[in-house]
């Protein structure tokens, strides 16, 4: 996938919500009205991974929980494209589904002094 601003749509146990990404380089950086979600993309042991970690706003003191770091499979991924599954595990088990679609690219950053 190229770097850029995407659409997301997210599956989240039984949630299904819409919200935006950043991608640069190997990271996937996004949000929705509720959370924050990171995707990293690494090897380890000759495989290739993402690992994913979201984090939760709560109220009342607008802090953030975080779920911690688990393991995504990339089910799709092309320049312009890619979608994830995944479980987070805990007290629970909730299925995590993750697709983005290209929107355009990343503000260019101005330079020089005025």
């Amino acid at each position: 996938m190229i770097d850029g601003i995407y659409s997301l749509e997210i599956i989240f146990g039984g949630e299904h919500v819409e919200g935006v990404a950043m991608v640069k380089g190997n990271s996937i950086k996004g949000l929705d009205s509720d959370r924050i979600y990171v995707a990293e993309f690494s090897g380890r042991h000759g495989e290739t991974c993402w690992h994913f970690s979201v984090s939760r706003y709560t109220l009342p003191t607008a802090g953030l929980t975080t779920s911690g770091s688990h393991q995504l499979t990339c089910r799709q991924n092309s320049e312009k494209r890619f979608a994830f599954e995944g479980e987070i595990t805990g007290f629970t088990n909730v299925k995590v589904f993750i697709h983005g679609d290209w929107m355009g690219e990343l503000p260019k950053l101005a330079t020089g002094t005025a």
